[in-house]
């Protein structure tokens, strides 16, 4: 009887299994066509990042740092077709966010979720391109929902996400993006993270009628750090390595942007390891590295 009973439990979990692979695959078949390889035209060999397709005139999404001081760039489609990038419509540095203009038209595109519906255990998908492999589907959930100190959210994911997955899309089981993958803890298993569409919707809004050239796209360059940034990143670290883990966070997050020389952001980085409280830690982190990132020390 027991051996039965395993046997239907066995079968029903296959038939689980199955399920659910299916629903993905089906999915995934309807939404990739739209899911775009950012590179460089000069070596288009490289991918620099993912993006994807928000209409059919060539409106296409990624993240800021994918693009960011990138004259000449392309997007690459599921059909090894390629779209010359023309110009930006919108930036948003503080969320990570770009809208691109692609010469196009009748092209794929997906459709938006609402990131405030989204529940923390909720499955999803990201499609993208890390390492170079173009097109690869990782699944997960929603494993929390962070609130940031000014108000803005980030949606951590156990979907995993490496080099390159910058701007993917995250797909919740409708077949809508409800976050763009935007960067990962090396430090830490399955600490993926991604910036709800809300934000997005925002942009779309605000974006011009014309696309500005890329060259419009801001440059972080380590060398423009004054030496007055480097003492306040000086007095600003003694902050962050002061007892008051509220001081720390605080510190460590508003003076990113002065973390102009590799070793003080990696003396950052370490002490913002070091805070216990999970919030202020995630905060502290996702702006240095952030700032890693800007800096080339860090995979998109």
């Amino acid at each position: 009887m027991k051996r039965i009973a395993w046997l239907c439990l066995i079968a029903f979990s296959s038939l689980v299994v199955a399920q659910e692979t299916v629903g993905w695959s089906l999915l995934v078949s309807k939404v990739s066509p739209a899911v775009v390889t950012i590179v460089s035209s000069d070596v288009m060999t490289i991918a620099q990042g993912s993006g994807f397709l928000i209409s059919s005139d060539g409106k296409i999404v990624t993240n800021f740092h994918v693009v960011e001081g990138k004259k000449n760039i392309l997007a690459r489609l599921s059909d090894g077709s390629f779209l010359v990038i023309t110009g930006v419509l919108a930036t948003d540095e503080a969320n990570d966010l770009v809208i691109l203009k692609a010469d196009g038209r009748n092209l794929p595109f997906v459709s938006l979720g609402d990131s405030d519906a989204v529940e923390v255990g909720e499955a999803i998908c990201v499609i993208g391109s890390p390492m170079l492999l173009e097109g690869t589907v990782t699944v997960g959930i929603v494993s929390a929902v962070r609130e940031l100190k000014d108000g803005r959210k980030l949606l951590q994911i156990t979907a995993p996400i490496s080099r390159g997955s910058s701007g993917s899309p995250v797909f919740n089981r409708k077949g809508e993006v409800i976050g763009i993958a935007s960067f990962y803890l090396a430090e830490g298993q399955n600490l993926n993270f991604a910036i709800p569409v809300n934000e997005l919707k925002g942009l779309i809004r605000q974006k011009a009628k014309e696309p500005k050239p890329l060259t419009a796209v801001p440059t972080f360059s380590p060398h423009a750090v004054t030496n007055e940034l480097e003492q306040t990143f000086q007095q600003a670290l003694e902050d962050a390595q002061s007892k008051d883990e509220d001081l720390r966070s605080f510190a460590l997050r508003d003076i990113a942007k002065a973390m102009a020389k590799a070793d003080l952001l990696g003396q950052a980085y370490e002490v913002a390891k070091s805070i216990e409280r999970p919030l202020q830690r995630l905060e502290a982190l996702a702006a240095i590295v952030a700032e890693m990132k800007k800096a080339g020390m860090m995979g998109q």
